[in-house]
């Protein structure tokens, strides 16, 4: 066995490298290849600093525990966990079958790698599915069902929070026994991949892989096993429900996510002076891409996201909430978006909605849509040739245009759009503008959505249509 000085001197080198790998992604675990990790489940370095290598036990039980442990040690003086066998040639196997619950938890969580560092959640056996916790902040939340079935779940945070270089797979049929899920449905899916709700914190979460699975047995959410990828939600609830928001910045960069039933990436509650920073996501078959609500006097920057909706049920690409200012969604790609909009703003103030491209929008609606009184924003240089989207005078009552601003919308800018390709569009027919608003060159011609009257009707009232299907979500408690 190496010597506690050994172990030290290696554990400087990983330190070095991990802080090195960062942006890179590159594997960390060549440093430590001198430590014969093989001979232990975990190594306790220091109070604020463990290793903890796989230990082989695909019940997903001794994994589980050792990463908990180790978590619960470090998080009060702000320690890191690294998951790695110490050897750089090898792809490490983690098993869980039980939530992973810490509170108060400080410090950081770290993988080789997202491609050799694989935590795998499921059933323990044949008999015995994974097994749901109870959270202390959902126990507050929801009395009367606090069970969660999470994979990595750190409640009432505080400090730093760094999570990187890892993947979680469920890949699991059927992770769970049936039991009540968030809607008090009988389900069989795990609720959540990683969840962060409950107390002030600052996080990161980087070079992260998230994935579900396809599959139609009983009692999964709409034929995935996943149903959230990302949550985080800083709320104070010391004082009790409702709880307060809370401060912190934010930044999740260069995370995949595929299979999620509703939101790939959930944020909420941050008050004022908080930064969140959204970028290099890649979102494949999930219900709502990026959803952000309830942010006041923030940054909000979501950018080069490349997000496809499923085809199970209606879902935007992104969906923006009560946010009154700070926020900025450019650079972004989404396609297949099912419902009244790719992108939706609600009670959003002061935005920036630039330079976005939408491939396969649904006929039903628009690829950019504003409602529930916002104001004050910019929408422009936003790329519609792929979108195949026909006009607001389709012969279809439903029409479907670039951008659909509701009655109740004010002082928003729309302007330099670029049109499908191959549809001969007018500015008219690409922009329903039913409220007050600047439309750059608007013509001196009658607004032809008008033309269809069963299509104001529809059109006014489809944002509350929107919020039934966005309860789907966890936005709405």
């Amino acid at each position: 066995m190496k010597t506690l000085k050994t172990i030290s001197l290696a554990l400087t080198t990983i330190c070095l490298t991990f802080s090195c790998s960062i942006e890179n992604n590159e594997d960390v675990s060549s440093d430590i290849n001198s430590i014969n990790l093989k001979e232990s489940f975990s190594y306790k370095i220091s109070s604020d600093a463990i290793i903890v290598a796989p230990s082989g036990d695909i019940s997903g039980v001794t994994d589980a525990n050792n990463i908990e442990n180790a978590l619960n040690t470090v998080k009060s003086t702000g320690g890191s966990v690294y998951l790695t066998d110490g050897h750089n040639n090898t792809t490490d196997h983690y098993y869980t079958s039980r939530n992973i619950v810490v509170v108060g938890f400080n410090g950081t969580l770290m993988g080789e790698n997202r491609n050799k560092t694989i935590i795998n959640a499921g059933r323990q056996s044949n008999l015995v599915g994974f097994t749901p916790a109870f959270s202390p902040t959902w126990t507050v939340l929801k009395p009367w069902h606090p069970l969660a079935s999470t994979v990595l779940q750190l409640d009432d945070s505080a400090g730093d929070v760094i999570i990187k270089n890892f993947s979680i797979l469920v890949m699991d049929d059927q992770p769970t026994d049936p039991l009540p899920d968030f809607y008090n449905i009988d389900g069989t899916y795990l609720w959540s991949a990683i969840e962060l709700i409950g107390g002030e914190f600052n996080t990161i979460i980087e070079n992260v892989n998230i994935e579900g699975k396809k599959t139609q047995d009983f009692g999964n959410a709409g034929g995935l096993n996943l149903g959230w990828g990302i949550h985080v939600m800083p709320w104070d609830i010391s004082l009790g429900f409702p709880p307060l928001r809370t401060q912190g910045n934010l930044t999740i960069k260069n995370v995949t996510l595929e299979n999620i039933y509703n939101d790939a990436i959930l944020l909420m509650d941050y008050k004022d002076g908080s930064m969140i920073t959204v970028e290099d996501i890649r979102a494949k078959n999930v219900g709502y891409g990026v959803a952000v609500s309830r942010i006041t006097d923030s940054f909000v920057i979501v950018s080069n996201a490349d997000i496809s909706n499923h085809d199970t049920w209606w879902a935007q690409g992104m969906w923006f909430e009560d946010i009154n200012s700070g926020l900025e969604a450019t650079e972004n790609k989404i396609s297949n978006a099912k419902w009244f909009s790719s992108i939706f703003l609600w009670d959003v103030h002061g935005a920036e909605i630039t330079n976005n491209k939408f491939i396969d929008v649904s006929s039903f609606g628009a690829a950019i849509a504003l409602s529930g009184g916002s104001t004050w924003n910019t929408i422009q240089q936003n790329d519609y040739k792929d979108s195949n989207l026909p006009g607001w005078t389709a012969t279809s009552p439903d029409g479907a245009g670039a951008v659909y601003l509701n009655p109740s919308t004010l002082n928003n800018n729309i302007f330099e759009i670029k049109f499908p390709n191959n549809q001969g569009n007018t500015l008219c027919e690409m922009i329903l503008d039913l409220g007050n608003n600047t439309i750059q060159n608007w013509q001196a011609c009658e607004n032809l959505g008008y033309k269809i009257p069963l299509n104001i009707k529809v059109k006014s009232n489809l944002p509350d249509i929107n919020l039934k299907h966005r309860s789907k979500s966890l936005l709405n408690f």
